[in-house]
């Protein structure tokens, strides 16, 4: 079995930590959930905005369009010819030089802008392309005073939340293991999440390399159990004539996480939904829920990413999604491939 074991993860404490997901004596799956396909880990309800400024933005297009073209940025600078319309403006780098259009897709934006004077400093948070003028434009998500705040590059946040710099979070990863062991992924958690950290093979928790994130167990401790799991597994651990069979495979890593005691358990709905994303991932999603002898629900999400040589996995478990504005910041750090 890949994972297996998880005594104690659903104790109304919550204290004990558990093994690599949901099944365990006294847990009663209760089927798929749907929702019409939508997910929690959904990363166009919830984006996350890379800060900038219009100058170092370009620089960035200028060297590679491809990387950065559609995805999403909170950049500062100042409002300069902007329309009668309130439709549009041009955002200034502070203290001049290059600027960058923005404009509104959500006529609700029209009276933030109509508000707008030539020259105040904003923020703006929206999704960059690259025009058919060969000029840079923004999408607007939203558009707020930002006063003296300053520019804060290598940093991530989501609308109204708490900007976090990715050089202070904590790098893992994960290689293959092939002979030049390659990188196969590697991913950023928040620097508090070591505290509630436990590596998967080292604790012998199962047999498919990963880290387990016990998120309930953060600050005051959360009364019901919330975890986030990162994993890799390895095509090598499959027949050489079936490496190349990634649906099959998936639905194997599935049933050997959700059902270890049902080898011939038929996966239905998988993929939930597949997608790429604005930053350039491409994701297959799961969802299940279950309910624990007592009668509690609990969401099962999982995501799957292509590596050179296997799969990147993200499995959400959780009642109350208390902490998923950081699953999102570390899902949106992910570099796989």
């Amino acid at each position: 079995m890949l994972m297996r074991r998880i005594e104690g993860f659903l104790t109304k404490r919550a204290y004990l930590w558990i093994s690599l997901i949901i099944i365990c004596v006294g847990m009663v799956l209760c089927g798929f959930d749907f929702f019409n396909n939508k997910v929690i880990m959904d990363t166009e309800e919830r984006r996350i905005y890379q800060v900038s400024d219009p100058g170092a933005l370009g620089d960035a297009f200028e060297k590679n369009k491809d990387r950065y073209n559609g995805n999403c940025f909170l950049l500062y600078g100042n409002v300069v010819n902007k329309k009668s319309s309130y439709k549009e403006f041009d955002l200034e780098t502070d203290g001049g030089g290059k600027s960058i259009t923005c404009s509104i897709t959500d006529k609700q934006q029209t009276e933030n802008i109509r508000n707008l004077k030539e020259g105040d400093r904003v923020k703006v948070y929206g999704k960059v392309s690259y025009g058919l003028t060969g000029r840079l434009n923004v999408k607007i998500d939203k558009v707020e005073n930002a006063g003296d705040e300053a520019v804060s590059y290598d940093t991530y946040t989501l609308i109204g939340g708490q900007p976090v710099r990715k050089s202070g979070m904590a790098e893992k990863r994960f290689y293959s293991k092939n002979k030049d062991r390659s990188l196969e992924a590697r991913f950023y958690i928040p620097s508090e999440w070591k505290a509630v950290e436990h590596d998967v093979v080292e604790e012998k928790l199962g047999s498919m390399e990963g880290y387990q994130y016990c998120l309930n167990n953060l600050g005051k401790r959360e009364a019901y159990a919330e975890s986030l799991f990162i994993s890799y597994y390895d095509k090598s651990d499959v027949d050489i004539n079936d490496r190349d069979k990634d649906k099959l495979i998936e639905e194997a890593i599935i049933r050997d996480i959700l059902y270890p005691k049902d080898e011939n358990k038929v996966i239905t709905g998988f993929p939930l939904k597949s997608i790429k994303t604005y930053y350039g991932a491409k994701y297959k999603y799961y969802r299940s829920s279950y309910k624990t002898a007592t009668g509690e629900k609990y969401s099962v999400e999982m995501i799957f990413q292509e590596t050179e040589n296997g799969f990147a996995v993200v499995t959400y478990v959780y009642k109350h999604e208390n902490h998923i504005d950081d699953v999102m910041l570390v899902l949106r750090l992910m570099e796989a491939g």
